[in-house]
């Protein structure tokens, strides 16, 4: 069976896969996520991808999805699209799915206690301008018992 290249843009990233695969397995392979909601069922349209180089085009099923003006753009579905040409392909923002990232180095965050200013009223009393929405609250709980 005959291989491909797929070059994902705008991450520049090139996968060889054989032909009759997915542009959505080609991406996974390339380690470029693409938002697929419906599992590559072809039934969200999210994973919209612009075809810039190659022949490829969007299926029935997929037509349903995009305007007159994607489709002349080459515009496909990558759950519903097979690779059989070499492709370059662009990525749309929307159709990007990003990792959540968690932050383990870099800045600390550090926390410090409220500040309470008073204002004097015109009758002498004070009254505090700032204070805390959520106060900490410890409670002595009696031990479980069946």
């Amino acid at each position: 069976m005959s291989k491909f290249k797929v070059t994902f843009q705008p991450d520049n990233k090139t996968v060889e896969v054989e032909a009759g695969t997915t542009l959505l397995q080609a991406a996974e392979a390339a380690n470029v996520y693409i938002n697929s909601l419906c599992g590559g069922e072809g039934l969200c349209g999210e994973c919209r991808l612009q075809v810039l180089k190659g022949n490829a085009r969007a299926d029935k099923r997929a037509i349903g999805f995009f305007s007159a003006e994607e489709l002349k753009h080459g515009y496909v579905l990558a759950c519903q699209t097979k690779v059989n040409d070499n492709l370059e392909v662009m990525v749309p923002a929307r159709s990007r799915l990003e990792m959540e990232k968690i932050i383990t180095e870099g800045t600390q965050v550090s926390y410090s206690e409220p500040t309470h200013e008073a204002v004097e009223q015109p009758a002498g009393e004070l009254t505090r301008i700032s204070q805390p929405l959520v106060v900490k609250v410890f409670l002595e709980l009696p031990e479980p018992t069946m």
